[in-house]
This record gives C-alpha cells, sequence and structure tokens, in this order.
C-alpha cells in the first residue's frame, strides 16, 4: 500500500491562491469522502513500515535518589525507621541495577 498523490483527502495549498483560502490564510480543504478510519489505517500501516526507533529501557534516578535522600532525612526526624529502611532499599536497588 504506497500512498500516491491521488489518495490525499486534504488539499493544503489554498489552490492557485497563494493568498490563503480564507481570511488571508491556508485551511485544509476536504477533496473527498474517505472515513477518518480508512485514513488512520493508511497511516498506521505507512508508519509501520518505517525503521522503529530504539527502545529506551533506563530508570533513571537522579531525582528519585534526591527523593530517597529526603525522605530517609525525614524518616531519622520523625523518628520513623521504616521511612529510612524503604528509601535505602531503593537507593541499593538504583546500585544493583546500574541505574543513571
Amino acid at each position: 500500500m504506497q500512498a500516491r498523490p491521488g489518495d490525499l483527502c486534504y488539499n493544503i495549498s489554498g489552490g492557485r491562491n497563494t493568498k490563503g483560502n480564507f481570511e488571508g490564510k491556508i485551511h485544509l480543504i476536504r477533496k473527498n469522502n474517505t472515513s477518518l478510519r480508512e485514513i488512520e489505517k493508511k497511516l498506521l500501516f505507512l508508519r509501520n513500515q518505517r525503521t522503529q526507533p530504539d527502545k529506551d529501557n533506563k530508570i533513571l534516578c537522579g531525582i528519585n535518589t534526591l527523593v530517597a535522600i529526603a525522605i530517609i532525612q525525614a524518616g531519622r526526624f520523625l523518628g520513623k525507621p521504616e521511612l529510612e529502611a524503604k528509601a535505602v532499599g531503593f537507593l541499593i536497588m538504583c546500585n544493583k541495577e546500574k541505574v543513571i
């Protein structure tokens, strides 16, 4: 399924009127009655033929680490060792997984 110029459903050129087709601006003009579902299927088909970008599997811990340190400090200040333990566990997990 290859897109051809005749398959376009909208004319964005403004016709021969370079000043625009409405209030001095170029607007989309529907050229045919093709349903939007059909258009979306064509676009998805063409998009899926392109090389897909690599998936980013990194876990970013910079901000999370700052929050964990704040929770450790809050746990110590409030006398709640469970907060401190959870935050320390998170930091250890980040270190083991060599996250950024």
